[in-house]
């Protein structure tokens, strides 16, 4: 019985890690895909804080693009 929960930890261990390094890179994508969203917008002419608005990105990282 003691090695059975022993397993199950370990595998909800490996769930939780997996689902995070999952989130994580996602994460990092949707972040990669805004910023580049933002810089196209930017160079069409739009306002600032219409690309904010639209991309969900702050004011200061859009104007460091």
């Amino acid at each position: 019985m003691i090695e059975e929960s022993r397993q199950y930890e370990a595998s909800q261990k490996e769930y939780w890690d997996y689902n995070s390094t999952l989130e994580t890179y996602l994460s990092k994508g949707e972040t990669k895909e805004k910023l580049q969203i933002a810089q196209r917008m930017k160079a069409m002419g739009f306002d600032i804080k219409i690309i904010a608005e639209a991309t969900q990105l702050s004011i200061e990282e859009i104007e460091k693009l």
